[in-house]
């Protein structure tokens, strides 16, 4: 686990917003770097890298990077505070969590 994290997002972005939200409810020291999606610096050749879908949040730690907003939630708590309530280790509450997390990916 790296020390330093670094979050791309986008001040008006629902996902990022979460992230940065549970970096602040946790404590959780993070290097936030905003992208300017109106004048379409997601495009970028140097974010593209990052992430080819060209979308808001991308998280960094260290080499790994992550680029869905709700795996970042997830892996922030396992990673930062462990058995943390929010994401507990307990299968079917951490189940029940992530069937909220999903509910707007279901058909």
């Amino acid at each position: 686990m790296s020390a330093k994290l670094t979050l791309y997002y986008f001040v008006g972005s629902m996902p990022s917003r979460a992230c940065v939200i549970l970096s602040k409810v946790l404590n959780i020291p993070i290097e936030l770097r905003s992208i300017n999606l109106y004048e379409r610096e997601q495009h970028s050749e140097w974010y593209k890298k990052l992430n080819p879908a060209k979308k808001v949040p991308v998280l960094i730690d260290g080499d790994f990077i992550l680029t869905e907003s709700r795996a970042i939630l997830a892996y922030l708590v396992d990673t930062r505070h462990p058995g943390n309530s929010l994401y507990p280790k307990d299968e079917k509450k951490r189940a029940a969590i992530d069937e909220r997390l999903h509910f707007d990916g279901s058909s």
